[in-house]
């Protein structure tokens, strides 16, 4: 027998006499096994770092059957919501609905937060119940508790410029639907511009012109031009951004072709974008989208087909669709890829009429604008220009609407007041979303010149008269100053966003998710980023703490102009940017 084999037989054996002795020792009773203690009945134990306590200190509430509550006379008022508690706000609170236990902070003299559960009363139930008086005879109907939450619940967002009052003779609709645009079927249509053409040719007579010198430039304007706009808006108090021209580029697919290679070479050189009227809010920019366009020259059409096929892949994916998660507004982010190549240039259309517009040329061209023709032949290192914007004089006295941008900010705020409440918006509210007034420049501006060299951006901003031209300048001035309202602007902008904070209670940036929900991203003028305490769900900003609990002075934000200079109708300033890029 060969030694494997016999192996094999010992092992068998081995086995064999190992099962025999341990049936025999289990049933003559010499060893017995032990049993395990029996698995508990019910839901396993939580795997929450700090899982609620189940004894311990209790806020003692009143309770209705709508779920609202308030703690009974001699309880503490200063509460946060925690597990089972929807909200709370204004001495009142909302239970979650469905939830068997509920559990609320609350803050210590020491400003440590102490977790309670909640304790409804035995005599709670009443719905005649008043909060701190016991119960009383309440007219038939009558709902203190709720009644009075949705109260405070008003009362506090309208004081953080949430809600306003429904004025009288406002209509149900807090903004009027904006009418579908209108082909121009009726003009002359012209021939295609031909190859090599100045981009301006492909632009209508009426319209807003910006040409860039690459995508690249494109890009770089609009992310100093937002923070111009937004500094501005912080000198008169307002902390929000905006984000009209990057929100617009982002409409065009632009990063379709900037970001499939971002350090390569480019298969497309000058762009240039055309909007459809001016839209202007109290001066500024007008808020979110707008209808516009863009010609794209294309330098390399075997790379530029790779690059926007690559871009376009990239763009698809679902972090980069647009739509984020628990979208307030799954209608209103469709897919903008309205294009068209003709001959050396692609158009590309935030909507299929506007495209038109661009691709299928009708009436004047705007390179047939005599102004625009003399301000755009004026020497210079044409290398050098990286941007030169243009409004014909139709498109001044004639501005765009924001009435799409503000029913976009209004659905917001009613999405969180239905999270808030669990009701939808009262009839009697409106979204409030207007903005602090300013003075109206953008409407006043003829062209705008920027040109690079190696250390910065020269600008130059040509007005309609030299009176906007000093109105302007004296903005900029502010804003060229070393800021110093950075914290109470920051102190306004965290009560803006307090609403969305402890209603949508988002988990991650809460920036961000603002500017998903209401459309405007909340930007600290000192360069602190906001965050959401885990617990409260308050507000505070890393450069300027809350209210509480201020931090120490930062430093003064970094200046975004320099050398403001008026001559007769023009404005120059100095941005002090690497632009050669």
């Amino acid at each position: 027998m060969s030694k494997p084999l016999l192996l094999l037989v010992a092992a068998i054996a081995a086995l064999t006499l190992a099962l025999a002795g341990f049936a025999l020792l289990t049933l003559t009773g010499i060893w017995r096994p032990t049993s395990p203690p029996p698995m508990p009945l019910g839901p396993p134990p939580s795997t929450a770092p700090n899982p609620p306590p189940q004894t311990g200190p209790t806020l003692r509430v009143a309770a209705d059957s709508f779920g609202y509550f308030a703690p009974v006379a001699g309880e503490p008022t200063d509460v946060w919501p925690g597990a089972g508690v929807r909200a709370f706000v204004g001495g009142f609170g909302r239970f979650e609905p469905g939830a068997t236990d509920a559990f609320v902070y609350v803050r210590g003299t020491d400003g440590a937060f102490e977790q309670r559960r909640v304790e409804r009363t035995p005599t709670a139930q009443r719905e005649e119940w008043r909060p701190g008086g016991g119960v009383t005879g309440g007219a038939a109907g009558a709902h203190p508790i709720r009644d009075g939450f949705l109260a405070a619940a008003t009362s506090w967002a309208t004081s953080h410029g949430v809600l306003r009052q429904r004025s009288a003779g406002e209509t149900p609709s807090a903004v009027p639907p904006v009418a579908p645009p209108v082909a121009p079927s009726a003009l002359v249509p012209r021939s295609p511009p031909p190859p090599g053409a100045d981009l301006a040719a492909w632009a209508p007579a009426d319209a807003p012109f910006i040409r860039f010198r690459s995508t690249e430039a494109a890009f770089r304007f609009a992310d100093i031009a937002d923070r111009i706009a937004g500094r501005l808006a912080a000198v008169a108090g307002d902390g929000r951004d905006y984000g009209s021209l990057r929100w617009a580029l982002h409409d065009l697919t632009l990063p379709a072709v900037w970001s499939a290679n971002p350090e390569g070479t480019r298969g497309a050189g000058e762009c240039a974008v055309v909007l459809d009227g001016l839209p202007v809010l109290d001066g500024l920019p007008g808020r979110g989208r707008a209808r516009l366009g863009a010609v794209l020259r294309i330098v390399d059409p075997d790379l530029y087909r790779m690059e926007s096929e690559a871009g376009v892949s990239y763009a698809a994916l679902p972090e980069h669709s647009g739509a984020p998660a628990d979208d307030p507004h799954p209608d209103a982010r469709p897919r903008r890829n309205h294009r068209r190549t003709i001959a050396d240039v692609e158009a590309i259309g935030s909507d299929a009429v506007f495209l038109a517009r661009i691709a299928e040329p009708a009436g004047p061209a705007l390179g047939s604008d005599a102004e625009y023709s003399a301000l755009a032949a004026v020497p210079t290192r044409t290398d050098a220009e990286a941007a030169f914007a243009f409004v014909p004089r139709a498109a001044r006295t004639a501005s765009g609407s924001n009435a799409a941008a503000e029913r976009f900010a209004s659905e917001g705020v009613a999405h969180l007041w239905t999270l808030w409440t669990g009701t939808p918006l009262p009839g009697e509210l409106v979204p409030d979303v207007t903005a602090p007034a300013r003075p109206s420049l953008v409407a006043s501006v003829v062209y705008v010149r920027v040109v690079t060299d190696a250390k910065g951006a020269d600008v130059e901003v040509g007005f309609v008269t030299a009176d906007a031209a000093t109105q302007a300048a004296a903005a900029l001035q502010a804003v060229a100053q070393p800021f110093t309202e950075g914290a109470s602007t920051c102190a306004r902008t965290r009560n803006d966003i307090a609403p969305l904070a402890r209603m949508d209670r988002p988990q991650k940036d809460i920036a961000e998710r603002c500017f998903v929900v209401l459309g405007w991203k909340p930007v600290c003028p000192c360069g602190g980023t906001y965050v959401v305490h885990p617990i409260t769900r308050e507000v505070s900003c890393t450069a300027h703490g809350t209210d509480a609990k201020p931090l120490a002075a930062p430093p003064s934000p970094p200046r975004i102009i320099r050398n403001v200079v008026t001559d007769g109708a023009n404005v120059r300033f100095r941005v002090p940017i690497d632009w050669n890029r």
